[in-house]
């Protein structure tokens, strides 16, 4: 592609122009995310905030005192509770002290929208529209999200450092080393969830309540039976992500979606009085994968346009030469 070297001459108002259009062409993203040791151990928190982890206080985790009531999350008791079950767990898993432990972030796996890195300019008017979310205790924000169009994606593998077994990541979110942009999480409307074939994972209407719970504004939730991972793809490519309604490998996703047959009323169970959001069975896929597939489809309902119209046109022969055998001879 060859660069236009007098853009940067063009007026202002033109370059501002041709950078909110091109922002208007960015495709809704699936952006996918996971937990982070940071450096930081919590007995250096400990000390440091003369403090027992995990933080509940205002000063240390901002509005947590005071969100029960309004959003539904669990009173300053439970979250105690859940404080001394976090450090029982942790130092079961590690077979030490829970001080020893790394403190935890949260990390974006998807990459920044290409506007936000070509220059001052673009990145300005980008951040319209994008938003650094899921900042942490000790840990600066590093995921670009847009409200009215991104897809949050998460899986249990990708927030499982301090579990027994694959279950909900919630407590990590909501918790232990838990996101303090709370109005950032009132904003998030699609939600993605991978849900596992396996029984044995427990990933029912609890699990998927206590993540909605975090995110209370979800209208859109996309439970995902299958993520498919092509190895002739870049790292880059990889991470490109889109969400289709077809499976690739359809007994794996009628596995998973057997084995999830989520029901509202459990769903109100958990949770209480809410609007349930739009549930749908998805397959993740990269993009280029998803692209290469349709070109194939394609190619094969030609291939067998192609074919039907010779099986027709060699059957109106045969019913051609039929007729020649059997008319009667005019001399």
């Amino acid at each position: 592609m060859e660069e236009f070297e007098f853009f940067p001459e063009l007026p202002k108002e033109l370059r501002l122009l041709i950078w909110e259009t091109a922002l208007g062409l960015e495709e809704p993203r699936i952006v996918s995310i996971q937990q982070k040791c940071l450096k930081k151990t919590i007995g250096a928190w400990e000390k440091e905030n003369n403090a027992i982890w995990p933080p509940l206080d205002r000063r240390t985790h901002p509005r947590q005192a005071g969100r029960a009531e309004r959003t539904g999350y669990a009173s300053k008791a439970q979250l105690e509770e859940q404080g001394r079950r976090a450090r029982g767990w942790i130092s079961k898993l590690s077979g030490r002290s829970y001080k020893k432990a790394s403190l935890m972030g949260v990390a974006c796996n998807t990459p920044p929208p290409s506007l936000l890195l070509v220059s001052h300019e673009a990145r300005d008017v980008a951040l319209k529209r994008y938003s650094l979310i899921l900042a942490c205790p000790q840990s600066n924000p590093e995921t670009y999200f847009d409200f009215t169009l991104d897809t949050l994606y998460m899986t249990w593998r990708n927030f499982n450092r301090y579990r027994l077994k694959p279950t909900s990541p919630a407590p990590q979110l909501d918790v232990w080393n838990g996101f303090i942009d709370f109005d950032n999480l009132f904003k998030v409307e699609r939600l993605a969830i991978q849900v596992i074939s396996s029984r044995k994972t427990h990933f029912d209407e609890k699990r998927v309540a206590e993540v909605l719970r975090v995110f209370p504004s979800v209208k859109q939730l996309s439970l995902v039976a299958q993520h498919y991972h092509d190895s002739n793809l870049s790292a880059l490519e990889q991470s490109d992500l889109c969400l289709t309604d077809d499976p690739i490998d359809v007994e794996e996703a009628f596995n998973a979606y057997h084995n999830f047959e989520y029901n509202e009323d459990e769903f109100h169970s958990y949770y209480g009085f809410w609007t349930l959001p739009v549930i749908q069975e998805s397959t993740l896929l990269p993009r280029k994968t998803r692209a290469e597939l349709e070109e194939l489809q394609k190619d094969c309902e030609r291939t067998i346009g192609e074919i039907d119209e010779r099986i027709a046109e060699a059957e109106e022969g045969m019913w051609d030469n039929e007729y020649d055998m059997y008319e009667p001879n005019s001399e």
